[in-house]
């Protein structure tokens, strides 16, 4: 019996502050940018080829990690593509295509976004190319990598968030096929938190 009228008593105490708080005042916080938090995105990409492969692809690139402070992140990136391969790679074919990067990213002005960083690529349903050469990997992992240049449009500071907003991004993404490289080019349109 006292351990429910003590809950009723803190219960009624409880609701007399968020009665006598005034919510029509916005919350004045301040969020130290200088603090880790965490980086999320997503975009959907499209772009082509250059290379020993020619051809499209099209997809969606999440993005997860740490923004270590207002100007460096680290954050790992997926690109899952679905594209069309043309007859330098034996004919035309759809192809998928899965990039996977540790990005090392530089955040300038609040807007500027330049990250960098090592990959592991994927691609499947790939033919064989007339000298025996597969020209996309065929489902064993290439290394690759990712440039990645950004702008972040109409950015927010949030209480627990850091910034966030729209994103326009540019990609470059070279893959090592053995003894050649090709180069996808990627542009991207979507949202972060950083």
């Amino acid at each position: 019996m006292g351990l429910a009228i003590a809950i009723l008593l803190a219960s009624a105490a409880w609701t007399r502050m968020a009665v006598a708080q005034d919510f029509s005042e916005p919350l004045d916080v301040q969020v130290d940018l200088g603090q880790p938090h965490v980086r999320f995105g997503v975009s959907g990409v499209g772009g082509g080829f250059a290379g020993v492969v020619d051809g499209f692809s099209a997809g969606v690139a999440p993005r997860v990690g740490v923004q270590l402070d207002q100007h460096l992140a680290v954050y790992l990136q997926m690109h899952g593509l679905i594209g069309n391969v043309d007859r330098s790679a034996g004919g035309n074919r759809v192809v998928g295509f899965f990039f996977n990067e540790i990005m090392f990213d530089v955040t300038l002005l609040d807007r500027f976004q330049i990250g960098l960083g090592p990959s592991l690529d994927f691609a499947w349903n790939c033919p064989m190319q007339q000298d025996g050469v597969r020209s996309c990997a065929n489902g064993n992992g290439r290394f690759g990598g990712d440039l990645r240049l950004a702008l972040a449009l109409g950015d927010q500071v949030h209480g627990t968030d850091g910034r966030s907003g729209a994103v326009i991004s540019l990609e470059v993404h070279p893959t090592w096929l053995d003894p050649e490289f090709t180069w996808m080019m990627l542009v991207g349109v979507g949202g972060e938190t950083f």
